[in-house]
């Protein structure tokens, strides 16, 4: 399973709207269905991502990807 983490939903919508427009293959409307994962927000901050992803891949621990998108270092 893969994780993909955004700071916020806004960055999160910029994505999916993305992928839209390219014509990638999406199956509906639900984020939650392209591609298969799981979509977290961490809030703002490199550290706070970081928390946020270690809890998520204690909680899930099926997640083998992780893609941080939306931030910048």
């Amino acid at each position: 399973m893969t994780l993909f983490i955004f700071p916020h939903k806004l960055e999160r919508d910029l994505f999916l709207k993305y992928l839209k427009d390219v014509k990638l293959p999406i199956k509906g409307a639900d984020p939650l269905e392209f591609p298969e994962g799981v979509y977290a927000f961490s809030g703002q901050g490199k550290v706070q991502m970081a928390l946020a992803v270690q809890a998520l891949c204690q909680k899930y621990p099926s997640i083998e990807n992780v893609l941080c998108l939306g931030t910048a270092a």
